[in-house]
């Protein structure tokens, strides 16, 4: 399931980028893209990719994303340089609320989004014996700090 469509991603940008010069591959390819730094950057904390419903944040950060992408594309080629400036505020936007989504997990108990199971927790070595003397391996374990 895509986090965000064509559609919205144009709706945002119709009144800045030449929206008509984009198919609809284009359009995949910024989404795609968007959805993949979002996947990568939540992957420790959370199951990705989102399923449906994906969260209202998760499609704001998405679009975001894609339209700094498309932001870019649309601009580089012209003379000026006016709507770079843009692209950063949609990019910088996404990258905010990425890491405060990550660092306070903040999508915790919203429908559809799982965590990921933390690690146990090892406090000591697991190791043992059966032998009735010390093992060799026992005093070597014994060094490493818990």
């Amino acid at each position: 399931m895509t986090y965000t469509t064509a559609e919205r991603i144009e709706a945002l940008l119709k009144d800045f980028v030449r929206v008509d010069n984009y198919t609809p591959e284009q359009y995949a390819m910024f989404i795609e893209k968007a959805e993949a730094r979002i996947n990568d950057r939540l992957r420790p904390y959370y199951m990705v990719p989102f399923s449906a419903p994906v969260p209202a944040m998760i499609v704001s950060i998405a679009e975001d994303f894609a339209c700094s992408f498309m932001v870019d594309q649309d601009y580089i080629d012209r003379p000026n340089n006016e709507q770079v400036p843009l692209a950063q505020v949609y990019f910088r936007r996404a990258e905010r609320d990425l890491d405060h989504i990550a660092k306070n997990l903040t999508l915790d108990g919203l429908s559809g989004v799982k965590r990921v199971a933390l690690p146990r927790e090892v406090t000591s070595p697991s190791a043992g014996t059966t032998t009735p003397n010390r093992s060799p391996m026992k005093a070597a374990l014994d060094q490493w700090p818990v």
